[in-house]
């Protein structure tokens, strides 16, 4: 009768066991949000240069060759990414780029990329966010 016991008990002790590790696997199992998040926020950063008049004309001149918008650039949109955390933005167009806050530069990354007029002609801007994962 002794060994029923025991072995009953060590049956239920082993079933509360799998069952505490089933529901911690399936809890780390849900999906997270944030290469969700971290996409938005390359999204937000090129609206930012399209929707912005003053970021708009900078991005113009900065991709027809002037130093000036270039380090303006740079300047505004490391003010931006101070607020939203440790992100590194690279910024490409015609062959140029600049990179802010890029100190750290973290090991993932996502990129958008949106089509910009400057007046005379289309060209491409891509917007490169590095992150830590």
């Amino acid at each position: 009768m002794k060994a029923i016991v025991f072995s009953v008990e060590a049956m239920l002790s082993l079933t509360i066991a799998v069952s505490l590790l089933g529901f911690a696997a399936l809890h780390n199992a849900q999906p997270t949000y944030a290469p969700l998040y971290e996409y938005m926020v390359a999204q937000d950063l090129l609206e930012i240069g399209l929707k912005s008049g003053e970021n708009s004309a900078a991005i113009a001149e900065w991709a027809a060759g002037s130093d000036s918008a270039d380090a303006f650039l740079e300047r505004k949109y490391a003010k931006v990414l101070a607020g939203l955390g440790n992100y590194c933005l690279e910024l490409e167009a015609k062959g140029k780029r600049i990179e802010t806050n890029c100190g750290g530069r973290g090991k993932q990354s996502v990129s958008a990329t949106r089509l910009f007029f400057d007046g005379k002609n289309f060209f491409e801007l891509k917007a490169t966010v590095y992150f830590s994962g």
